[in-house]
């Protein structure tokens, strides 16, 4: 027979619910230098696909950094997320815009292959920063999950 497993303590009173990430907080996860180039990005895009009924408190602050390119990346994610979600775009989004095209993530090589798809799937918000992404940086979980899905057995029926 299997051994069953019983809590004495529901709910467990020693654990404090976890503040959400969110875009204020984006510039102090670049910081760690992390070899994922887009850490801070999706972790912020999952959160927001995670807690929907925070996702205006967790855009709500302006991020702090000595970056401009950096706050023209957030100000684009954030743009994008709000477009796709129908939440309320916060003002401070409206006034990082780079004079240059930036790719959220340093190695992706402007004007080469990768970089032209990047554009064609990027969201419209990324045209306002001059940022660009594929929406797919964006993507919720699952519907992420349903295109490989889609795409793995399109490719065995080959």
């Amino acid at each position: 027979m299997a051994a069953r497993i019983h809590s004495t303590r529901l709910p467990r009173t020693d654990m404090k619910p976890r503040r959400r990430m969110r875009a204020a907080d984006v510039p102090e996860v670049i910081a760690l230098d992390s070899p994922r180039e887009l850490l801070a990005y999706s972790m912020l895009a999952k959160e927001w696909e995670w807690w929907p009924a925070d996702r205006e408190m967790m855009v709500a602050d302006r991020p702090v950094t000595d970056s401009p390119d950096d706050l023209c990346r957030i100000a684009a994610v954030v743009h994008a997320l709000c477009d796709r979600d129908g939440v309320v775009v916060p003002d401070w989004v409206f006034d990082y815009t780079s004079t240059r095209p930036l790719a959220l993530g340093p190695s992706l090589v402007i004007d080469g292959q990768i970089w032209h798809r990047a554009i064609s799937e990027a969201p419209p918000a990324c045209e306002y920063h001059n940022v660009w992404f594929s929406y797919r940086t964006i993507e919720p979980l699952k519907a992420a999950a349903q295109r490989i899905k889609a795409s793995r057995e399109a490719a065995q029926k080959q």
